[in-house]
């Protein structure tokens, strides 16, 4: 749970481009990342949040043509 950001920290084995996007419970695109093609290693970044009202949403993220979906709880 969170309140005002996120910081997802993951480690990309070669150049990726990275997708994001922040999903609600109905599926509906509530906010967006710019693409960033980023270099190989350790990456960290941070999101904000403070203009999502409570309640539960997800994180989706493409990285290199690999989804992954992590849910985001916010709260108030």
């Amino acid at each position: 749970p969170t309140t005002d950001h996120i910081t997802l920290e993951y480690l990309l084995q070669q150049a990726s481009l990275v997708e994001m996007e922040i999903v609600n419970a109905l599926g509906t695109t509530v906010q967006t990342f710019p693409n960033a093609q980023l270099s190989s290693g350790v990456q960290r970044t941070t999101i904000d949040v403070q203009s999502l009202s409570a309640g539960a949403y997800f994180l989706r993220v493409n990285i290199g043509g690999k989804r992954a979906t992590v849910l985001l709880q916010v709260i108030r």
